[in-house]
């Protein structure tokens, strides 16, 4: 079965969902419980299984012991329901160590070797592909440079959306920290250096933060001492048109910031809806054969979107012609659902339990309902929780 076919988060009773009925309690305020009620027919008699978690409020709170202020627990409800009431979503990327440590060893080889790779996250979403990748550009920040962005189902025709928001998202970066304040000088003029004032202008159109960096009094300036200004209203460019010259412009951009941060890590979210400029642009920088430094690109995409007529496809098959002539790698990390060991540690981490045999009871029916699609099961368990079925 396709999870994303299966429609059992929204409008749906727990009859539905589960196939039997349930019941909440709210006997004891310190109690996660979820009750089973199996009727056979219309037999009265009713057997009944539960699931029942049990906290110290007042240790998770105020520590082991309890406030020496006279005031029961009980009166402490308001503090309990803004703190310990309410499921953990924080669970991190369980299950998915060995899809981390690969994506990780691909980072590591590219900031020793100064080496280019493209890393391809591919799996159904809701799999957990977006925090994967954010782990990586976590770890980048240790030695160079990351950031994230995603392209738009609906923005799909727009050329360079998502280009231009990871470039964005670069420069910011660069400019927010005070220190790398010399560093944006180097990294300026290094780029008014390589690239003809004209360029700088078609850049712009692309990476609107480039306009914080490049004033028109700076590029007037460098057009007096270097010459080759040429001056064009940013509304006349032409993306079809210059296609050329600002693929050109972005690679030259790319390797001067490869020089100055090892790795530079480029993620780019949802490339299924990627524009086809985007795609030739990604592929035109990965095959730089001037860049001598670590470039690593990460292009996530929905596997059951992407068929062999697919711009991703037809991409990925153009570079692997390439990779061996051009010493870039291209490393593939497909992101399946969990399995039900994974899933009973994201229900624990959400309730805050750490045995597994107290919560495997729940997790059975989670797994059953959403697959071990990570996502359906953080939502599943909200939906309990909206409807009082999971009490706390």
């Amino acid at each position: 079965r396709n999870p994303l076919n299966d429609e059992l988060l929204i409008g749906k009773s727990m009859s539905a969902l589960v196939g039997k009925e349930y019941h909440s309690s709210d006997d004891d305020d310190d109690v996660i419980s979820l009750t089973q009620v199996n009727r056979n027919n219309n037999d009265d008699n009713a057997s009944t299984d539960s699931w029942t978690f049990r906290r110290n409020p007042t240790d998770e709170i105020f520590g082991q012991e309890a406030p020496s202020s006279g005031v029961s627990v009980k009166n402490h409800k308001n503090v309990q329901e803004l703190t310990i009431n309410k499921l953990n979503y924080d669970t991190g990327l369980v299950g998915r160590e060995t899809e981390v440590n690969t994506l990780l060893t691909c980072l590591d080889n590219v900031s020793e070797t100064k080496s280019k790779e493209l890393i391809l996250i591919k799996g159904y979403s809701g799999v957990g592909k977006s925090k994967i990748a954010a782990a990586a550009v976590r770890h980048a920040k240790k030695k160079g440079i990351a950031a994230q962005a995603k392209f738009e189902q609906n923005n799909s025709v727009q050329p360079y959306s998502g280009i231009s928001a990871v470039f964005d998202q670069l420069f910011v970066k660069i400019m927010k920290s005070a220190e790398h304040s010399s560093l944006l000088v180097s990294v300026r003029d290094s780029i008014l250096e390589e690239l003809e004032s004209e360029m700088i202008h078609l850049l712009k159109t692309v990476i609107p933060k480039l306009g914080d960096i490049f004033t028109e009094a700076s590029l007037e300036d460098h057009h007096h001492h270097h010459g080759s200004l040429i001056k064009k209203d940013s509304t006349t460019y032409s993306y079809e048109a210059d296609f050329e010259k600002i693929k050109y412009a972005l690679r030259v951009l790319t390797r001067i910031l490869c020089s100055y941060f090892a790795p530079l890590v480029l993620a780019f979210d949802d490339i299924q809806w990627a524009d086809t400029a985007s795609l030739q642009t990604i592929e035109y920088l990965l095959s730089d054969p001037t860049n001598r430094h670590g470039l690593a690109i990460i292009g996530l995409y929905r596997s059951n979107e992407v068929d062999e007529n697919h711009m991703v496809t037809q991409m990925v098959a153009n570079l692997e012609g390439l990779q061996h002539l051009l010493g870039f790698h291209i490393t593939t990390i497909e992101v399946s659902s969990l399995d039900i060991v994974s899933v009973n540690k994201i229900i624990m981490a959400m309730l805050l339990i750490d045995d597994p045999t107290r919560t495997m009871g729940l997790t059975e029916i989670c797994f059953k309902r959403t697959l071990g699609n990570p996502f359906f099961v953080i939502q599943f368990m909200a939906m309990l929780e909206m409807e009082g079925l999971v009490t706390f």
